[in-house]
């Protein structure tokens, strides 16, 4: 069967890297018996930097700028390119085709600053330039290092990865790229060559690129895997896998060996950015496993993530957190029998492009979690709503983070949220918000975002006192 390995910035983001990245493809390929097929599909993310560099110009518009950093972002990609291909015909077409993608690049951001408008279907043409360039240059490494064939690059729009028309943060549309892009796919390695596909993007049924957001190559790999029913997905990044907790913050974290797809999703929602929940839901659909590897140390097991994830004795495996997040409270007399209500307001807030990542009720007060940028926007739309004499009065704490503890069994285990809170109360921590019952692998909080070192620190310490005693 099919394995699918994914690679993100970091793994190709200098020479050295891309080499690890490189051997990992030819061991994998190694091991997968010839008859299989199509034994290895690599997808690739843009180097390191790249997509926020993109990103930046399309922001900030200007001829200069543009040709500045087009140029450096192409010799980076050029000098690359030189380190891992000896100079001769292979190295040579891989450069025209790199130069290629980046004159279209700038021929595009051009027209906008020209025009002064950027529509998101350009925006997202731009954005898609690193992948394309990332793939054409593992392609040819591979071809470099194992001959003919070697490596083919494969963009996802041409080879079929149909996803929805929602520029920046689009859904694959799974049906239809399940009759497309298997046979690009077996096209594109027919001749015994291994497919590096491009991810973070893919074609809208209209024929336009559209981008899945950010860290979407992983849910590009997920998508990959789920089209040619695979046997796993490995993705390699630059840390361990998941992590009972943040060890920027709390420095005796450890790497989680197994998670069931509830958890994992949790945990890619709510701030461990490890993968992308879409990733999981997809792989879920399947029930194909994914790998979370450090290309630092390929022999470590990583993090699995399938149906069947172990249950801790402790039962909670991490605590994740959301920071810059804003409270708004919504009061009114009837808020909590009128009905409509939270209807009229997540309405509103569609309408003014405000996303609520929470919300709980009682009789009088709707209380809403939303990012701290959209904050001021959210406010304003709900201002005009006082007028329905639903809503008297609206209150904000900007200074919100909400915090999340994960692990199987926490939602039908006696005693685990008094665990949890009486661990940060000890702290003398106040508690705002709670979300227990959603979830049967989490419970969610917010606490200040002054606090949430500390809430941190105090839940993984009572779950992994072991942990703390050995830091």
């Amino acid at each position: 069967m099919t394995l699918v390995l994914k690679f993100g910035g970091s793994c190709v983001g200098d020479a050295g890297m891309a080499a690890k990245s490189l051997a990992i493809i030819e061991q994998t390929r190694q091991r997968q018996p010839a008859a299989e097929g199509l034994p290895v599909v690599a997808v690739t993310s843009a180097l390191s930097g790249v997509t926020d560099l993109l990103v930046g110009l399309c922001d900030g518009l200007g001829e200069q700028q543009v040709s500045r950093t087009l140029g450096e972002l192409q010799a980076r990609h050029q000098a690359l390119l030189a380190e891992l291909v000896p100079a001769g015909e292979v190295r040579g077409a891989a450069a025209a085709s790199i130069g290629e993608r980046f004159e279209k690049a700038e021929r595009l951001l051009f027209g906008a600053v020209y025009t002064e408008e950027l529509t998101p279907r350009t925006r997202d043409l731009v954005l898609s330039t690193g992948e394309r360039v990332a793939a054409i240059l593992l392609a040819a490494a591979l071809r470099s290092r194992l001959g003919d064939p070697g490596g083919r690059a494969v963009d996802a729009d041409a080879a079929g990865m149909v996803v929805s028309p929602h520029h920046g943060a689009a859904i694959v549309q799974l049906e239809e790229s399940s009759r497309r892009l298997p046979s690009s796919l077996r096209q594109a390695g027919h001749d015994g060559a291994i497919p590096v596909l491009t991810g973070y993007f893919g074609i809208t049924p209209e024929g336009h690129c559209a981008t899945l957001g950010r860290n979407g190559t992983d849910y590009s790999a997920a998508v990959t895997a789920y089209v040619l029913d695979a046997e796993r997905v490995e993705i390699w990044k630059d840390v361990d896998g998941f992590l009972s907790a943040d060890p920027r913050l709390v420095p005796e974290a450890f790497t989680i060996d197994r998670l069931n797809y509830d958890e994992a999703e949790e945990l890619a929602y709510f701030g461990a950015r490890v993968l992308h929940p879409r990733a999981v839901e997809v792989s879920r659909a399947r029930q194909i496993p994914l790998v979370i590897k450090d290309l630092d140390a390929p022999t470590a097991p990583g993090t699995l993530i399938g149906p069947n994830g172990a249950v801790h004795a402790q039962v909670l495996k991490s605590v994740a957190y959301l920071p810059g997040l804003s409270t708004i409270k919504v009061s009114g007399s009837a808020c909590g029998y009128e009905p409509g209500t939270l209807e009229l307001i997540a309405g509103t807030f569609r309408q003014a492009g405000v996303n609520i990542l929470s919300a709980t009720t009682s009789q009088t007060c709707v209380s809403l979690l939303v990012s701290r940028r959209e904050m001021e926007v959210a406010v304003r739309a709900l201002e005009r709503l006082t007028t329905h004499g639903v809503i008297q009065r609206v209150e904000t704490d900007p200074h919100t983070a909400l915090v999340c503890a994960v692990g199987a069994g926490l939602g039908s285990t006696k005693g685990l949220a008094a665990r949890v809170f009486t661990a940060v109360a000890r702290r003398n921590i106040n508690v705002h918000l709670i979300s227990a019952g959603a979830s049967m692998v989490a419970y969610h909080f917010t606490v200040h975002e002054d606090d949430l070192t500390a809430t941190l620190r105090a839940v993984h310490a009572e779950f992994f006192p072991s942990a703390h005693q050995r830091g």
